[in-house]
């Protein structure tokens, strides 16, 4: 447990441990204080504060659908600008920064469509008459993000 404090109080009918934790709403990334109360052992504290930080990670790996393409645009350039020379990062940046993200970059995940796709698709052939590179570049991180959910599902069987 990293982000909690467990404590021992007395009741009249003996001593009790409690946590307090800090977790992170997944959907708006506040954070927010959370106490349970009532065990009788530190051991049954610890568990409990696991499991609460476990359920609050595995809500966040669910949500990513919630997120904006511009985050997981973030995570995926984080990950592909390790093994490419710096000229190829800067030039899939202005790309990215100049057609793509004001496409896509503020919209959530689970609200792109197909249709939204495709007209986008078609707008990028009357712009440029080498489309085909960013349209595979976006289409990048669509996939980056469907792996993560791939992810997600292997890692739920797996515990399960």
């Amino acid at each position: 447990m990293n982000n909690g404090i467990i404590s021992k109080y007395s009741t009249a009918k003996g001593d009790r441990w409690l946590i307090k934790l800090s977790l992170t709403d997944p959907i708006t990334k506040k954070k927010v204080r959370t106490t349970r109360r009532g065990f009788k052992k530190l051991s049954e504290a610890k568990l409990a504060a696991q499991k609460l930080e476990a359920e609050e990670k595995k809500q966040t790996r669910n949500l990513k659908s919630h997120f904006f393409f511009r985050e997981i645009f973030l995570e995926y350039e984080e990950g592909y600008s390790k093994h490419l020379k710096p000229s190829t990062v800067y030039r899939k940046s202005i790309d990215f920064n100049k057609w793509i993200l004001p496409h896509f970059g503020d919209k959530r995940l689970k609200d792109i469509t197909k249709k939204e796709c495709q007209k986008f698709i078609d707008f990028m052939s009357t712009q440029l008459k080498s489309y085909k590179p960013i349209i595979i570049q976006a289409r990048n991180v669509f996939d980056f993000a469907s792996a993560m959910v791939v992810k997600l599902f292997q890692a739920v069987i797996s515990i399960n």
